[in-house]
């Protein structure tokens, strides 16, 4: 898919109110203009009336050009402490994401975990480091670029479409965060073919900790691109928290990724 029809997809989404709570956007080249020119585009249809400083629309930038600081975050905490002031759906557009530091990050956390109703985070991220784990896994990443038409951003119904969507991204050149190691590779997509064959995926899974972080955001944006209910996305981010909890205690691998190996078919298979 082009940038067009990721910015499609949103719009339907905005249309049926399934926005989720919180998106990634990260341009390919970094390009902090192109990021910027894209939001503004999806925003002005839908309020074409819009003006820029509209009370329900919120652009946050560093106010020194640096790393971010806490009083940069004030209009922030303002905007969400009141409630809709015109619009149906309220939107909070933070750029240059990257410059955001861990502290400030974490205790933005529990806010990306669940804005008010009917808000929408965007982080406009222009930078190849990679987000701290907390934030990067409760975001939908959407990639978009000024030259090529490569996105990883799809709504998932079906096993079908998990196992179309990660042929088309898993283990792709263009996408290095989705780079499994060719044993580690195979048996992902033997799992998802035939669930018995989970003990393979699991043991392949005990030789490189990197497959292991690789694989859990394969799993994470998986599960943030399929259409299901909130009490079933609400149970898996419980078991999204149990992983990152588990990675503290040194559990098994076996452990770490049973309840999200759980999820990642079970969700579909209900539709």
């Amino acid at each position: 898919m082009d940038n067009d029809k990721v910015k499609d997809i949103l719009l339907k989404k905005w249309e049926k109110k399934e926005l989720a709570n919180f998106y990634i956007i990260k341009n390919i080249e970094h390009s902090k203009d192109f990021s910027i020119s894209w939001i503004n585009n999806f925003l002005s249809q839908i309020y074409p009336n819009a003006k820029s400083n509209h009370p329900d629309i919120l652009f946050l930038h560093p106010s020194e050009g640096k790393n971010y600081k806490t009083s940069d975050f004030n209009n922030f905490n303002t905007f969400i402490s009141f409630k809709h002031f015109e619009f149906p759906w309220r939107f909070i557009i933070i750029q240059d994401a990257e410059l955001i530091g861990e502290m400030l990050s974490n205790k933005l956390l529990k806010i990306i975990e669940a804005p008010p109703e009917r808000t929408t985070i965007f982080y406009l991220y222009n930078s190849s480091r990679k987000l701290i784990p907390t934030i990067q896994s409760r975001g939908i990443d959407l990639f978009l670029s000024n030259h090529s038409s490569m996105t990883i951003f799809k709504e998932l119904n079906t096993v079908s479409d998990i196992i179309l969507w990660a042929k088309d991204n898993v283990h792709s050149t263009e996408n290095e965060a989705y780079q499994l190691s060719p044993d580690v590779f195979e048996a992902f997509f033997n799992f998802l073919e035939h669930e018995s064959l989970l003990p393979q995926l699991l043991n392949s899974l005990k030789k490189n900790k990197q497959d292991q972080k690789i694989l859990s955001k394969i799993l994470i944006d998986i599960e943030s691109q399929k259409k299901s209910s909130y009490t079933l996305k609400s149970t898996f981010l419980q078991a999204v928290k149990w992983f990152e909890e588990s990675l503290l205690f040194n559990n098994s691998c076996e452990e770490r990724f049973l309840k999200l190996f759980y999820f990642t078919k079970r969700f579909c298979d209900e539709h």
